[in-house]
């Protein structure tokens, strides 16, 4: 008799793979525009030959400058700019010396000699109509001698003024000399006009 064995049961199935947890997506980076390549233009196809660079010490026709070194250091500043700096500004002129005024006759400064003295005329009319009294005139002598400017400090009549003014500007000084330089100077010039001494 023969005996009927079961064959053995099929081994349990595999368990299943372990759930994955999605991953969060990884940000993106946005992309930079690329550069115009409108005058770019990608070669149809390979040149069949490429030409080596040439060797150190032939002569670059497209680049360098002349009288130029290699690695461009002597003469030259590292880092520099091509062409080197503008050159700078011209220094700006010293603004010109202030005027100086001219010095007033008096204490150490004593007055020039007088050269030149024109007597003030003495009018008609102020003689029959007695007027007399005292001008007194402040005059700017240039650096020649000659009389620049006169003013009236104290009046005896628009008669009398006229006439003294006249007299004045016609007198001439010697130069004033301080340190070797001509310089304008400023008196004071007393006229009287006096009927006695007219008579």
């Amino acid at each position: 008799m023969m005996a009927f064995v079961a064959p053995p049961p099929p081994p349990p199935a595999p368990p299943p793979p372990p759930m994955q947890r999605p991953t969060p997506p990884k940000p993106v980076a946005q992309a930079q525009p690329a550069p115009s390549t409108s005058n770019l233009v990608a070669p149809i196809e390979a040149p069949k030959e490429i030409e080596p660079e040439p060797a150190r010490g032939e002569s670059f026709d497209d680049e360098g400058v002349p009288g130029g070194v290699e690695g461009g250091v002597p003469g030259g500043v590292i880092g520099g700019v091509v062409g080197g700096l503008p050159e700078p500004p011209p220094p700006q002129p010293a603004p010109p010396a202030p005027a100086r005024g001219p010095v007033r006759i008096g204490g150490q400064i004593q007055a020039p000699t007088l050269l030149y003295r024109v007597e003030p005329f003495y009018p008609p009319t102020a003689v029959d109509a007695r007027l007399q009294g005292i001008v007194i005139l402040e005059a700017i002598i240039d650096r020649d001698g000659t009389v620049a400017e006169v003013k009236v400090l104290r009046s005896a009549g628009a008669l009398l003024d006229r006439e003294a003014l006249i007299a004045v500007r016609q007198w001439r000084y010697s130069p004033l000399v301080l340190n070797g330089i001509r310089e304008r100077f400023i008196l004071t010039v007393t006229l009287s006009f006096n009927l006695e001494t007219k008579s």
